[in-house]
């Protein structure tokens, strides 16, 4: 399967979670080249046309930026295109979209481990969505 990957989609919330799938993600186009994108999603507040959360989603996006660009620099030893995007919008919808709207290969994506004494409702986490509503291979990582 990894013979045919061209581009990696790369979710990230910049939590400790998501270096598991920065390490995974850099051994895969380490062995196979392929395009890497690192998307972030913000989940957008919905006030009708308000300019403090205008600005306020300006400075998130901002930030993600910056953060994203940093991570993309784990890459840089290698001869890769490693795009960075900031979206707003549901994080699991968004980044099922732009996997399907750029040809994306394959997303790898991280989760958190479940316990049995869990409820049903912490299975509707953004890594679960995406792996059930993506159109292409998921790798998910625990």
């Amino acid at each position: 399967m990894f013979d045919r990957l061209t581009h990696i989609l790369l979710p990230v919330d910049f939590s400790d979670k998501n270096v598991v799938a920065m390490d995974t993600v850099y051994d895969i186009v380490t062995a196979k080249p392929a395009k890497v994108t690192l998307l972030h999603v913000i989940e957008p507040i919905t006030v009708n046309d308000d300019e403090e959360i205008r600005k306020f989603t300006d400075q998130l996006r901002a930030r993600a930026d910056s953060e994203l660009a940093s991570l993309a620099s784990r890459f840089a030893d290698l001869d890769l295109d490693v795009t960075c995007v900031t979206l707003v919008g549901n994080r699991s919808k968004t980044a099922v979209r732009h996997a399907l709207e750029n040809d994306v290969d394959l997303i790898v994506v991280s989760s958190h481990q479940l316990g049995s004494d869990d409820s049903p409702r912490s299975m509707a986490s953004v890594s679960y969505q995406i792996a059930v509503l993506a159109t292409c291979p998921v790798l998910l990582l625990k």
